[in-house]
């Protein structure tokens, strides 16, 4: 949002951009007025391997569906659940852990 009235800021895009923003950034998208067509958001999120992991953010987005499900019809395992060989540090939603990040 920018200026004194909080108005939300645009920008036109074509077909193959890429938008990248801090995890904190206030955001949203305008309706999709391409007929015919879907728009597609994907939504990829890094930290260190040390840090902690909530454990609902290993599950499919927005418990639309299982992992089962969503792996149906993959012709090999080989990247099934790659996440649980992983030595991670699982731990239940904590908002203090937010008050942490820089």
């Amino acid at each position: 949002m920018d200026g004194p009235d909080n108005n939300w800021v645009e920008g036109d895009l074509e077909v193959g951009d890429v938008i990248l923003f801090h995890s904190h950034l206030v955001h949203r998208s305008l309706p999709n007025l391409t007929k015919h067509r879907i728009r597609l958001s994907c939504d990829y999120r890094y930290q260190p391997l040390s840090l902690p992991v909530e454990k609902a953010s290993l599950a499919p987005h927005g418990d639309l569906m299982t992992w089962r499900e969503a792996y149906e019809g993959w012709d090999t395992d080989e990247f099934k659940y790659y996440w649980q060989s992983l030595d991670l540090k699982l731990v239940d939603f904590n908002k203090e852990l937010l008050e942490t990040i820089d």
